[in-house]
């Protein structure tokens, strides 16, 4: 990616004392150290993280300059922006910093058992997207969260955004602020609601973002998670797999399933059983496709298989992140088993010469140039 396409931010830095030395980062290739600074309109944030959207960054690297773009407009101290599987809702990625990084496990029972204020699906169905703990909101004294989580780890403060649209979770933003820091306010809560669309669409490209060529694939691997979350065994090829996932700061020895790996594990723990929803499509840091699918052993215990994606597995997905028209996933399956433009033309009754409009309009999408590159990004 070349620098011209990402914005000089470090001019939105406006960032309060605390945990800020681990934030340091190199922005337009100037180093910029956390300072007060002149703090961002809510317009300037917008087109900054409007430009990121578009600029097809790394996903540490996002999630950095996505929380430069924001701490003039919305202190804080840690971050967390998750992307989801859009056909399952399953955690797909993640990147943070100076955020919730101790037991995983626990994290995943608030999200998926609990019943605490703000989960992301139940900020995905509200009118307003955007939910805070810490500000005095009804029922916050009661939440397991900020007590058992939160505050324990040094933060009293949250923020979460839901990034949706029609219908779909595809990501979210969460925002940490330190002990004795302020709550955060009605103007921080809409500063934070307006940049959702654009947030939306880079949350979007992450997965289906260009990559070179990929190495070759890992074997399939397991992992079996106990009722408590911890693992009982992880299989040489599972480690392989995890070493390959998106994961802030590496896994710490005491806790070393990833994050994506209990969130697929509830969710079949909830489910009893194994069925096509809870298989999570994720890309890997070197451009693999993982298909990463969870099955209940009984008794609450959960094997996790972590292997290649197929093609067909990944299609579905594939149509959500590049907004593809019914017909033009038609198109695009047929194309993906070897059917040349005339046959695609016959099963589907149609010309060969919408098929090839309907081509175009693929390769716009997904920005490729041919068939060949397009099979490639399946692959």
């Amino acid at each position: 990616m070349g620098a011209s396409l990402v914005p000089d931010l470090s001019y939105l830095l406006s960032v309060p004392r605390g945990r800020t030395a681990a934030h340091c980062r190199i922005s337009g290739g100037c180093q910029a150290g956390h300072h007060m600074g002149m703090a961002p309109s809510a317009r300037q944030a917008h087109r900054q993280v409007t430009a990121l959207a578009t600029a097809d960054l790394p996903l540490d690297e996002l999630g950095a300059e996505l929380s430069a773009a924001l701490r003039g407009l919305v202190p804080h101290e840690g971050y967390c922006l998750i992307g989801f599987d859009p056909v399952s809702g399953l955690r797909a990625f993640q990147t943070a910093r100076d955020a919730l990084n101790d037991n995983g496990a626990r994290l995943v029972r608030n999200e998926t058992v609990e019943h605490d204020l703000n989960r992301f699906t139940d900020l995905t169905r509200r009118a307003d997207p955007v939910g805070t703990l810490g500000g005095g909101t009804p029922g916050e004294a009661r939440s397991p969260r900020l007590y058992e989580i939160l505050r324990p780890q040094g933060f009293s403060r949250e923020l979460r955004l839901a990034l949706r649209g029609g219908g779909t979770l595809w990501g979210a933003l969460v925002l940490l602020r330190e002990h004795r820091r302020r709550a955060f306010s009605d103007q921080e809560v809409a500063a934070a609601a307006a940049i959702a669309p654009p947030l939306t669409r880079a949350v979007k490209r992450v997965s289906v973002r260009p990559h070179g060529q990929p190495p070759p694939p890992l074997p399939p691997g397991v992992a079996v998670i106990g009722p408590d979350g911890a693992a009982e065994a992880i299989s040489p090829q599972a480690t392989a797999w995890f070493s390959d996932l998106h994961i802030s700061g590496g896994l710490p020895p005491a806790d070393p399933l990833p994050h994506t790996v209990l969130a697929a594990a509830a969710a079949a723990r909830a489910a009893g059983g194994a069925h096509a929803g809870q298989l999570a499509r994720i890309r890997t840091k070197s451009g693999r496709w993982l298909s990463l699918a969870a099955c209940s052993l009984g008794g609450s215990r959960v094997a996790v298989v972590l292997q290649p994606a197929t093609p067909d597995q990944l299609l579905p997905a594939i149509a959500a992140w590049h907004d593809l028209t019914p017909r033009q996933l038609d198109v695009l399956r047929l194309l993906l088993h070897g059917h040349p433009v005339k046959q695609i033309a016959r099963r589907l009754g149609l010309s060969p010469h919408t098929i090839e409009d309907y081509l175009k309009a693929l390769y716009r999408k997904t920005g490729t140039n041919s068939h060949q590159e397009l099979i490639a990004t399946l692959r």
